[in-house]
């Protein structure tokens, strides 16, 4: 073996101890972790528990739906309302109430203990779709309407509607199983407009992001109409996906199929996300983002966004790194779901899942993003890897694990960015998790 050879394998050596240091060393960021416990103040929650029900065809209610003001601080929930089958939830942070769509049977004021026939999440004979509006201070019900469902989504399971924004005295619902994807709601009339649209016209819609009209207050009555971006994605023909907006008063709709954002043909993002009055779209298994203009629907820039991590290594390392990767690489495997994405409150981090890839599976890793550079600047690695991830008031990131039985809280971290502590959390719910809401 000459010299060279024995420095090149002495050098692989030593990067493959050095990362492998996680595996064996038990660091003082695990340590506090296991020993941390819960503050005073902190961020607040709003979480919809979609409740558990047996698996089999005749179905029982074995614990019930609700929503529940919670904090990471306090032993106990701040306040819990029961509802029926829960299909989606939307916080509106002007007029502080909190607006749910749920499925609900007249006949049975509570569904503790109610057994039916057929799949949950489904068309049931008898049962309605409720737009239900929460007072978020109290979780008293300040209002439940049933929503009369055009036939068409009805028949495209239409129950799956759920709130997604405001403007004015408009909620717009949204659908993912419908071609309409998108209907308006009277808030004052209480009833539907009969206005729809469809955001995705080929393919399927996945991810949808409500942009609130712009005013500019400097000239009077300039106020530009609300839109909503949506991301699609059409299986049929290779895993091509794009953007597209659509202005709810104008109805026009423009759109951008996205270009290959990794290496395989069918990398063309896994995910999209609204942040600042800009929309983004995203390739977690790739790396990759992409900031798009609203004006001309282009892409204005694109980052490799991990290479942010590697600022700080010195250059033959980054050699030797980068030489152990092309020798050891594996083509990603076919998307296995959406990415999942968190924007701080004030609009400068955002946080991504670590991918997924055919040799390792699902990432347990979170990286933090700076929106400003679009650079990553941080990496944590979780015990698992997370279901859900989202801001808290506080800057704090809340991301939490799959309920693994009926038995069990929802387990999950607090995890402080700055000093990269990791706080051990545990969320009173009966069932799993439907979606979090932060509160101001």
């Amino acid at each position: 073996m000459n010299t060279s050879t024995r420095r090149t394998v002495a050098a692989i050596a030593l990067v493959l101890i050095v990362l492998s240091a996680p595996l064996w060393v038990p660091t003082l960021q695990t340590l506090a972790a296991q020993n941390s416990k819960p503050g005073e103040g902190g961020s607040a929650f709003y979480v919809l528990d979609a409740g558990w029900t047996t698996k089999s065809l005749t179905q029982t209610v074995l614990a019930v739906p609700q929503v529940l003001a919670w904090s990471p601080s306090q032993e106990d929930p701040l306040w819990i309302t029961e509802t029926g089958f829960i299909y989606g939830g939307f916080r509106d942070a002007e007029t502080r109430q909190i607006f749910i769509t749920e499925q609900r049977n007249l006949d049975h004021e509570s569904l503790q203990g109610v057994t039916f026939k057929g799949e949950s999440y489904t068309i049931r004979s008898g049962w309605l779709l409720h737009l239900t509006t929460l007072d978020e201070k109290t979780g008293k019900v300040s209002s439940r309407t049933a929503l009369d469902l055009p036939a068409y989504a009805q028949a495209a399971g239409g129950y799956s509607f759920h709130p997604i924004g405001i403007s004015g005295d408009t909620l717009y619902l949204m659908n993912y199983a419908s071609r309409d994807n998108l209907l308006a709601y009277d808030l004052t009339a209480k009833d539907l407009t009969g206005d729809s649209w469809s955001l995705c016209e080929n393919g399927y819609l996945m991810q949808a992001g409500f942009l609130p009209a712009a005013i500019d207050l400097k000239i009077a009555g300039n106020a530009s109409s609300s839109r909503v971006a949506a991301f699609c994605v059409d299986y049929s023909t290779g895993m091509q996906s794009w953007v597209t907006l659509t202005n709810l008063q104008t109805r026009e709709q423009s759109s951008l199929e996205l270009p290959q954002l990794g290496k395989e043909d069918y990398q063309t993002g896994n995910g999209m996300f609204t942040a600042n009055g800009s929309v983004y779209a995203i390739d977690t298994d790739a790396g990759v983002l992409v900031e798009i203009n609203l004006d001309n629907m282009q892409i204005v820039q694109t980052s490799h966004y991990r290479d942010g991590l590697a600022q700080g290594q010195s250059s033959w390392l980054d050699e030797v790194l980068s030489w152990i990767g092309n020798q050891i690489a594996i083509p990603a495997a076919a998307k296995r779901w959406t990415a999942m994405t968190a924007v701080s409150p004030d609009g400068r981090w955002l946080a991504v899942d670590g991918g997924f890839s055919a040799s390792q599976g699902s990432s347990q890793e979170l990286l933090i993003i700076d929106l400003q550079s679009l650079k990553a600047t941080q990496s944590f690695e979780l015990r698992q890897t997370p279901s859900q991830i989202i801001f808290g008031s506080d800057g704090q990131l809340l991301a939490l694990f799959e309920k693994r039985t009926l038995a069990r809280d929802i387990e999950g971290v607090l995890l402080n960015i700055e000093t990269g502590e990791q706080q051990t959390i545990s969320v009173p719910t009966h069932g799993w998790i439907y979606g979090v809401m932060s509160a101001d």
